[in-house]
């Protein structure tokens, strides 16, 4: 469900002239969406899962990197943003957003892996985030490319990964930990099939 403020930014635009036309994304945009990827294929593991030492050993990688993607994010690119009308109340409106599965995340972190809650609220964080991706892709992104223009996008992409810095988790570590996730799903499975 799209809000209100999602939906006067799109009324303004459409109406100044300014609405996104439908492309491809570029620079920044592509890359976030590559992590909003990474990050809902690690959720969905987690949950469509009861496994406790899964959530041990993949909870942390998921936590560290979405609040890493979200703070590189508004450091960069929600920063840009503010400073142009057109995407001025977009930017306002994610760090609402972006608070509030900051919130969610600190509530997980505070319960035990094997707590009656932990599934439940981790469903929370998970709806969050799949609702916040959407409402970037479908409606903020297209709109900051076309605000911004295609050469900003570029250059917003090389502030943003030297805003997640050197020891911050990468695309490859993610996809080494989804590598090291699957193998250990498949032993899982391997060890119940010969009980």
């Amino acid at each position: 469900m799209v809000d209100t403020t999602t939906e006067r930014v799109a009324t303004a635009l459409r109406t100044s002239g300014a609405e996104p036309k439908v492309r491809s994304p570029a620079g920044i945009f592509a890359r976030l969406v590559e992590e909003h990827s990474e990050l809902t294929n690690l959720m969905l593991k987690l949950r469509m899962s009861s496994d406790l030492e899964l959530r041990e050993q993949l909870f942390p990688t998921i936590r560290d990197a979405m609040l890493c993607h979200e703070r590189a994010e508004a450091q960069v690119l929600y920063l840009a943003m503010s400073k142009k009308e057109q995407t001025r109340l977009i930017a306002t409106k994610h760090r609402r957003t972006a608070g509030e599965l900051g919130t969610l995340v600190e509530r997980l972190c505070g319960l035990d892996y094997a707590s009656a809650s932990w599934e439940s609220r981790f469903a929370l964080l998970f709806d969050a985030f799949e609702q916040h991706t959407i409402e970037e892709e479908s409606y903020y992104f297209p709109i900051a490319q076309r605000v911004l223009g295609d050469a900003k996008a570029h250059a917003l992409l090389e502030q943003y990964e030297a805003a997640r810095g050197p020891d911050d988790r990468k695309s490859d570590e993610l996809s080494y930990t989804r590598d090291a996730v699957r193998a250990a799903i498949d032993t899982r499975r391997g060890s119940r099939q010969r009980q």
